[in-house]
């Protein structure tokens, strides 16, 4: 389908009918005001701590802690990709305490029917 270009959420709330078997989660949190021109037309009635704040916000993001052993079941690393590259993944997982189990994806493999 066409993603409507329109809209600048919809790369983030769409996907390749390809990929619909991750059936992942995707957290979009938005702090007002969303777009630069919002700043130009509110900028008289806000604080100077209100608008260092925003610009703090553009510039860095807002950080979140979450507990990813609560969010990820498991992390499949392309088939094709190298050894060297799984075994990456397993050691940052370890580093970070993520305890999902952590597989090549099994897509290469003879179905079983």
């Amino acid at each position: 389908e066409q993603i409507s270009e329109d809209d600048l959420l919809s790369p983030y709330l769409h996907k390749r009918k390809s990929f619909e078997h991750e059936q992942e989660v995707r957290a979009i949190i938005q702090k007002p005001p969303f777009h630069i021109s919002e700043l130009k037309d509110n900028v008289q009635n806000m604080s100077r701590g209100e608008i260092s704040q925003w610009l703090d916000i553009c510039a860095n993001g807002i950080h979140y802690d979450i507990d990813f052993n609560l969010l990820i079941q498991e992390v499949v690393v392309a088939h094709f990709a190298p050894e060297w590259l799984l075994d990456l993944v397993k050691q940052v997982a370890k580093r970070y305490g993520l305890k999902a189990p952590i597989n090549r994806s099994r897509l290469a493999e003879s179905p079983m029917w």
